[in-house]
């Protein structure tokens, strides 16, 4: 009695199995997983993108202000850009002011995305997004020294007397 029990147990199993593989649900059950996975894959890749974009646009913003302060010939079209409110609060604000302003902005940003491609870094597998990562720890990297870089060049070396003095002796030659 047992054996039948069994047989007729493994032969509906056999049945549940061979319908289920048959009627191609484990077919697109897996298709549509893999799927889903690449959509990720793709979405998580054009987020990389946009971070690497949005600071390496920054980066050219600020070598071009840097570039600003010792060229008098340099010319922006940005302030075409702002609202006539937005003209009014910058120009009641000291350079200085809105240098500090930029360069607290740009501190809160640059680690909240450090944050971001640490974890990136240290949860995907080894193989995944390696350019794209690299690209964006290269895009960081400048971002951070370059807002650095023209905090120095508007607050620090022009209140910085040696550096006026080898500045002026600069220009002269």
């Amino acid at each position: 009695m047992e054996n039948l029990v069994l047989k007729e147990n493994l032969s509906i199993t056999t049945k549940t199995i061979n319908s289920f593989s048959v009627s191609g649900e484990m077919n697109e059950t897996r298709t549509r997983n893999v799927n889903d996975f690449l959509d990720d894959i793709l979405l998580l890749q054009k987020e990389i993108e946009a971070r690497c974009a949005f600071l390496e646009k920054g980066v050219e913003r600020f070598e071009k202000m840097s570039w600003k302060a010792f060229n008098s010939k340099y010319e922006d079209d940005a302030i075409a850009n702002l609202s006539e409110e937005e003209i009014t609060i910058i120009s009641n604000m000291s350079i200085e002011d809105l240098i500090l302003d930029l360069q607290r902005t740009c501190k809160e940003i640059h680690l909240k995305l450090l944050d971001d491609y640490n974890h990136l870094r240290s949860n995907l597998l080894k193989g995944y997004f390696e350019s794209e990562l690299d690209r964006f720890k290269i895009a960081l990297d400048d971002f951070e020294e370059l807002y650095i870089d023209l905090y120095s060049t508007y607050v620090t070396l022009p209140n910085d007397k040696e550096f006026e003095n080898l500045n002026d002796s600069l220009n002269k030659l």
